[in-house]
């Protein structure tokens, strides 16, 4: 049975009232309004942001870039250690695949590298220098060394101050890596091809 007050006939439209809302929430609401944003303000010279570690954006000082490149590169080798030793148990052989591990390891360092050059205020595509021999000395001296243009630059803000953990990896990360490259070399230095000859004692070395 149909309504009284229902009729084929008529269609009821939504009307909006002006007097209804305000304005201004009308305009936060309707999505076909112009933006009222001001988008010509750049962020102050002060500002800051917190860099991560495994990003690939970002500007990094010293410290972090110290931190970072060794921090990675560490769990690089560690899990190409572990990739190593075990390939070494089924065959000695397969164990120089390990040496694939520097392709990320170089990876790192260019990223690391981009960043701490637009730290500087300088292109990243400096980076290249540092596969050149010689060149990548005086290189890596100047990333390691060099104070980073104070407040923002052309590739964005200052980094925020170094955190305690930055400050014990920068110091920590190195001493490990190195030790472990040690051990690495003293536990796998007789793989096909990488141990130096010997000779028995009654050999006859002569030409």
């Amino acid at each position: 049975m149909r309504s009284r007050t229902q009729s084929p006939d008529r269609v009821f439209y939504p009307t909006f009232a002006p007097h209804a809302c305000n304005s201004t929430e009308f305009e936060l609401t309707n999505p076909y309004s112009a933006s009222t944003a001001d988008l010509t303000k750049v962020a102050p010279d002060d500002a800051t942001y917190l860099p991560r570690m495994w990003s690939i954006q970002g500007r990094i000082g010293r410290v972090r870039y110290l931190a970072y490149v060794m921090t990675m590169t560490l769990v690089i080798y560690l899990v190409a250690g572990l990739i190593i030793g075990g390939l070494h148990t089924i065959n000695p052989a397969f164990a120089m695949l390990g040496a694939t591990a520097v392709l990320p390891a170089l990876a790192v360092s260019f990223i690391t590298s981009i960043r701490r050059l637009n730290d500087l205020n300088q292109s990243g595509w400096l980076s290249i220098l540092t596969i050149i021999p010689m060149v990548n000395m005086f290189i890596m001296l100047w990333l390691l060394f060099a104070k980073g243009t104070a407040g923002a630059n052309d590739y964005g803000p200052a980094p925020a101050p170094n955190t305690r953990t930055d400050v014990l990896l920068a110091w920590i990360a190195p001493v490990v890596l190195i030790a472990g490259s040690f051990t690495f070399m003293a536990k796998f230095g007789n793989f096909p091809g990488m141990a130096p000859p010997t000779f028995e004692s009654g050999d006859d070395t002569r030409v």
